[in-house]
């Protein structure tokens, strides 16, 4: 767990990134909405000019998600001048090397067109193949791997004029052409795997099971970023279904059915079960979470100084939601929430389609944002009375899932952050940290939020983390006020079994002093 610890750490600035973007992203999108849309018009060429380059460098920049991630951990991890360089030169050339990728194998529906690598052909995809995060892990150990040789090198010989940043960027050139060229030769086979479970749930979409699945596959795809895959197959292809409409054109996809039908004036059908999942997760399920891990905070100051930032997560996610950087920021600090969570959200699928509540999203023609699942719409769809009775339901559904959420997050943090696998654990980083603190008579106090121990002491000579590894802890931080440590999602019970022993230690004290007098 040290290193997953030390992984979230290395991810903050982009996670910070990648959730900024997305609410912007969000915002934007939210014009094309008739309730604001009506109010904030754009009716100049200009405007729509700005409409559209606006959208185009925030899907660009969203898109550059799996590559801030790569330099971020770069620059914190590897700690060479040559890291954030190589790292780029890695990423590129993997994801050119997927041209080499046969088009019998992968259609160029799964296109990367970030960096606008284009090569025409009949017999190749004719742009990069999408990664994900994929890319990432590849990159990263490349130039991992190619430091580590670079550093070994004996600075002499017909090459010794070449230095260690030139070194390294030689090495994950080599490296990179050869792990792109496997990634080649492997690629195609996840993606007819991702497929094959795709094809399954496809074969009944009605049935609440394949929803289940559905919304598993989902989570797993957005953990590395691949979720375009899924939404290009089910939301706007054959996979999400067909419907003729009056004019005799023959609509595919969930999203694209749903909204052909809104705009023929008919009552849609059978269509949206693949978004309404969407609804319950981001207005109710993720502010659950979100101030399940805000009552975390047990110092004051800290809960006066962030409590307006989880309000406006909350309003943002009910409004307008951000669920994908949400998620990838959950599974790294607390995998075994990520883990309840995913079942109790892909279930929320299977219930939705079992209950025959189909939600679909808000879009309109001439727009190219599409705003799955959030408050916006449904106050929408409650003005129109052939829909409104679904949005009730879809809050009772929702309303019973933000109960559960919310019990869950509290009893994870309060008893299974630490020791659900292997017992002993928590008491050992408790352990640890007395003896680096120079004994439980030297803090004056201890308090915690969902990822960190704030400890200050009496005494800071008597302080020594030299003198011991502490379990657990990925990153030790000194400051004028005490010392931060990051221990991850078992902060909280670290903090509460070190002040039963302050409060213990303190009635022993008053006890002796009550004898003596």
């Amino acid at each position: 767990m040290k290193r997953w610890h030390s992984l979230f750490d290395g991810m903050s600035a982009s996670l910070k990134y990648y959730l900024i973007l997305t609410l912007i992203y969000g915002v934007v999108g939210s014009f094309a909405i008739p309730i604001i849309s009506n109010v904030i018009r754009f009716d100049t060429v200009r405007a729509i000019r700005l409409f559209g380059i606006t959208r185009l460098i925030l899907v660009f920049l969203i898109q550059l998600f799996p590559f801030v991630v790569l330099v971020s951990l770069a620059q914190r991890k590897l700690k060479h001048s040559g890291a954030v360089v190589a790292s780029i030169i890695s990423g590129i050339i993997i994801y050119s090397m997927t041209l080499f990728i046969p088009l019998s194998q992968i259609s160029n529906q799964y296109a990367f067109g970030l960096f606008n690598l284009t090569l025409s052909s009949t017999d190749f995809v004719s742009q990069p193949v999408q990664l994900g995060l994929v890319m990432t892990l590849l990159s990263y150990q490349i130039v991992k791997l190619s430091i580590g040789i670079a550093k070994r090198r004996i600075p002499y010989g017909f090459t010794g004029f070449i230095d260690s940043d030139t070194w390294v960027i030689l090495y994950t050139i080599l490296l990179s052409v050869v792990i792109g060229y496997l990634v080649v030769l492997g690629w195609p086979w996840v993606i007819m795997g991702i497929e094959a479970v795709m094809k399954f749930i496809a074969q009944d979409i009605t049935n609440p099971v394949n929803l289940f699945i559905y919304g598993m596959l989902e989570h797993v795809l957005i953990l590395i970023n691949l979720q375009s895959v899924l939404y290009t197959n089910f939301w706007f292809s054959t996979l999400g279904g067909s419907w003729i409409n009056p004019a005799g054109t023959l609509i595919l996809g969930d999203v694209n059915i749903w909204n052909a039908q809104i705009a023929s004036g008919i009552i849609p059908t059978g269509v949206g079960r693949f978004m309404s999942g969407w609804y319950v997760i981001q207005m109710f399920m993720i502010p659950a979470v979100l101030w399940g891990i805000y009552f975390q905070f047990s110092d004051k100051f800290d809960t006066r100084r962030y409590r307006n930032m989880f309000i406006l997560l909350t309003l943002a996610s009910i409004l307008i939601g951000f669920r994908l950087p949400f998620e990838v920021f959950l599974v790294l600090a607390a995998p075994l929430l990520y883990i309840i969570y995913i079942i109790v959200s892909s279930m929320i699928f299977a219930v939705t389609s079992a209950l025959s509540i189909s939600l679909g999203p808000i879009s309109f023609t001439g727009t190219n944002f599409l705003l799955p699942g959030n408050g916006l719409h449904t106050f929408l769809y409650l003005r129109n009375p052939l829909l409104s009775e679904r949005v009730w339901q879809l809050f009772m559904v929702g309303g019973a899932s933000f109960i559960i959420m919310a019990f869950i997050t509290h009893h994870y943090y309060k008893s299974f952050a630490m020791d659900f696998i292997t017992i002993g654990n928590k008491q050992r980083s408790v352990e640890h940290i007395l003896l680096a603190m120079g004994g439980l008579d030297n803090i004056k106090m201890v308090h915690s939020t969902f990822s960190k121990v704030h400890l200050i002491a009496y005494d800071k000579s008597k302080v020594d983390f030299n003198r011991v590894t502490v379990y657990g802890v990925s990153r030790i931080i000194e400051n004028r006020n005490g010392y931060i440590l990051n221990l991850g999602g078992g902060s909280g019970m670290i903090r509460k079994d070190i002040l039963k022993l302050l409060i213990a230690q303190k009635q022993k004290e008053l006890n002796l002093k009550s004898n003596e007098s």
